[in-house]
């Protein structure tokens, strides 16, 4: 009976994408409690974040209900936005414990 259950390839991806994720903002925000902010902890939240990014984009290739990612260039731009907020935050936390 449990032979039968499988997870999809696309639900996968997007499971990686939210721990990662996850795991991104945990390790942010308790390094940066600490008055040592350290380039390889803010190195290692970047590339969670990138895996973040990463597996979501192959969540939405694999699907097989399909859409397109970004639909116009209004997409495009919410999606570097919201990247670079996020880059753009953890470098004032790491500024700040310097």
């Amino acid at each position: 009976m449990l032979r039968d259950f499988k997870i999809k390839k696309h639900t996968k991806y997007e499971i990686i994408s939210g721990i990662s994720l996850m795991i991104s903002y945990a390790v942010g925000t308790f390094f940066s409690k600490y008055e040592r902010f350290d380039i390889l902890v803010m190195f290692g939240s970047f590339g969670l974040l990138a895996v973040s990014i990463v597996t979501y984009i192959l969540s939405i290739k694999n699907n097989p209900k399909k859409i397109k990612i970004f639909h116009s260039k209004k997409g495009k731009i919410l999606f570097i936005l919201g990247c670079s907020a996020v880059i753009i935050l953890l470098m004032i936390l790491m500024y700040e414990h310097m």
